[in-house]
């Protein structure tokens, strides 16, 4: 799958829970997490969601990576994992 389409996959999710405000940055720079998007129990449903969409297994380590937490890092980490 291409990286584009994981990323535009990836902002349909985040967008069910609410519009991105992107504050001049670029949208893949997006921190969810840091912006309040996705707060801790909502993480734990993301992600599901994300592991649902995508047919894969997020290991727990990399819960502790900063770039689960944005569109970009969460992109990569999703295209790694197909």
């Amino acid at each position: 799958m291409k990286i584009d389409n994981i990323e535009k996959k990836i902002i349909e999710i985040l967008e069910k829970r609410g519009p991105i405000i992107k504050k001049n940055k670029k949208i893949t720079d997006y921190n969810f997490i840091e912006n309040g998007h996705v707060d801790s129990v909502g993480f734990i449903k993301f992600i599901s969601e994300i592991e649902t969409k995508f047919k894969i297994s997020i290991p727990n380590r990399l819960f502790y990576s900063k770039k689960i937490s944005s569109v970009k890092g969460l992109t990569w980490i999703v295209k790694k994992l197909l």
